[in-house]
């Protein structure tokens, strides 16, 4: 299987022919090179109702990522443009991860949400703010493994008061902060024109 097909046909294949998520392959989020797989989606998301926004998600898969015999197994980033008049806490950020992560598995699965273990969600803050926050997701893996797995998350959060727009990016793996796996996935940046575009009214 070449990387294109590899790198999309779990995730593209389930979400968008069988859920409904619209692709919108022109909008560009994220600063990531030609190696890294690339998604984006339009919110509401389907699978996840509960997640009351308008906006966008770019999610950026590394080869072989769904292979579970590669060190870059389930390690991945998204981000998400989102309409909203504050900055995300905390609070609703463990709440959304928990949301999107509970829908999508189920989705996937295509067994209800009660049938699978549900998401936990542990997150610390490392500023006063929500602009950077750092903890770990326990999904239930229904791609590949059929069990729970503890993943390791960042986010990253830029909120404009003026646009009204949040931009986060979150970067995921089962591998510990200290892997050189980090090292690739915190290459990945929200790419400086978007940043300086939402400066502006």
């Amino acid at each position: 299987m070449n990387y294109r097909r590899h790198c999309t046909a779990l995730f593209i294949f389930l979400m968008l022919l069988q859920h409904g998520v619209t692709a919108q392959p022109d909008i560009s989020l994220i600063d990531a090179d030609s190696s890294w797989g690339k998604e984006v989606f339009q919110f509401p998301l389907s699978f996840a109702p509960q997640l009351k926004y308008k906006g966008v998600e770019e999610a950026r898969f590394p080869k072989d990522w769904a292979r579970k015999d590669s060190v870059m197994f389930w390690s991945y980033a998204f981000a998400w443009q989102l309409q909203t008049t504050h900055a995300i806490s905390k609070a609703e950020l463990e709440n959304n991860l928990r949301f999107y992560f509970d829908g999508l598995m189920s989705a996937v699965s295509q067994l209800p949400k009660g049938k699978i273990p549900a998401t936990s969600v542990l997150l610390q803050q490392q500023a006063q703010t929500n602009s950077y926050l750092k903890g770990t997701v326990t999904i239930y893996d229904a791609f590949t493994l059929k069990v729970p797995l503890l993943l390791h998350v960042t986010i990253e959060q830029h909120f404009y008061t003026k646009s009204k727009t949040a931009l986060l990016l979150f970067r995921f793996s089962p591998k510990p902060p200290e892997h050189f796996v980090w090292q690739q996935l915190n290459t990945l940046k929200i790419l400086d024109a978007v940043l300086k575009k939402k400066l502006c009214p």
